[in-house]
């Protein structure tokens, strides 16, 4: 959505809550766009009123705040691979000569990770067997289900899918159908040889994508490169790691954790796979800053114990 003028609402996070009690908070940011001081009221419910909150807010010209709108929700109804109920959130804002809504489909659903390996979703231990899928290849909106239905008779529960650009799509299918997702954002290689210039902007593409999918349930956390050269560095022509580079990455992953805190990010690689991230330009020490162990190019030190398989 885009604006030239007038006060509108331009984000909404979701962001449920199962434990230790059911509890729903809507973040709406409010932008105001014109040359004068603007006061109205802010709301956000769920379809058939189940859920309501009613909160203000004031803005001066050309300001944008978020408002926070939390209550309890004992009666929602969970979603899970097994149960793809979806609900619909509405947030709006209302003043004299101003009025804004905007729909958020959602599942009140929560996701905890421990260990960097065991994944919970309500509480609950589920088994994450992951395939690999290059969505370019099933554009076919009949062969994307076909063939999420055989991953599914086979045991596979989550996709590791490339960012196309109509990611939104497929996050809604898999909203539907039950099927978990691992985003994979194509950085390109050799990030030992990024120029300064690069950082930011990988970090503005990173929070678009995270901005655009956070409020679909099947999205559990965020894969930040693959095949990058060694997501804590990437190697030099002298074989050693960069530190510049590692440093970059470890920042950034920091702050993607300050934009979502429910999902942690991993990343994909021959380095990037170590458990906890165990990368630094000396080599592997059990101190590196990913906060997830890579399912993807599995080695000795990326495995499981043996006692949470």
């Amino acid at each position: 959505r885009e604006w030239a003028d007038g006060v509108a609402i331009t984000d909404v996070t979701v962001r449920p809550q199962v434990q230790p009690e059911k509890s729903l908070t809507a973040f709406v940011e409010v932008t105001n766009m014109t040359a004068a001081v603007f006061r109205g009221e802010v709301k956000a419910k769920v379809e058939g009123e189940q859920w309501n909150v009613l909160g203000s807010v004031e803005l001066k010209p050309g300001e944008g705040k978020v408002v926070e709108l939390r209550k309890k929700f004992p009666e929602a109804h969970l979603w899970s691979p097994a149960d793809t109920y979806l609900y619909n959130m509405t947030a709006s804002i209302r003043s004299d000569g101003f009025r804004d809504a905007c729909v958020v489909p959602f599942g009140f659903r929560e996701i905890r990770w421990k260990g960097g390996h065991r994944f919970f979703m309500n509480g609950h231990p589920i088994t994450l067997r992951r395939t690999n899928s290059d969505y370019d290849c099933v554009k076919n909106h009949e062969l994307r289900l076909r063939q999420m239905k055989t991953f599914r008779s086979r045991g596979i529960t989550s996709y590791r899918i490339w960012t196309p650009s109509d990611l939104e799509v497929f996050a809604d299918i898999c909203d539907r159908e039950g099927m978990l997702i691992a985003t994979c954002f194509n950085t390109g290689w050799g990030a030992a040889y990024k120029t300064e210039e690069f950082w930011p902007r990988y970090e503005r593409a990173l929070r678009k994508m995270i901005r655009s999918l956070k409020n679909h349930p099947s999205v559990i956390c965020w894969g930040v490169s693959n095949e990058f050269g060694g997501i804590y560095g990437g190697r030099l022509p002298d074989g050693s790691y960069s530190e510049r580079a590692m440093q970059h990455q470890a920042e950034i992953g920091d702050r993607l954790l300050e934009l979502d805190p429910t999902r942690p990010w991993e990343a994909y690689g021959e380095m990037e796979g170590r458990p906890q991230g165990e990368m630094t330009p000396e080599g592997l020490s059990g101190k590196g800053p990913m906060p997830l162990r890579s399912l993807h190019y599995p080695s000795l030190g990326n495995e499981a114990p043996r006692g949470a398989r």
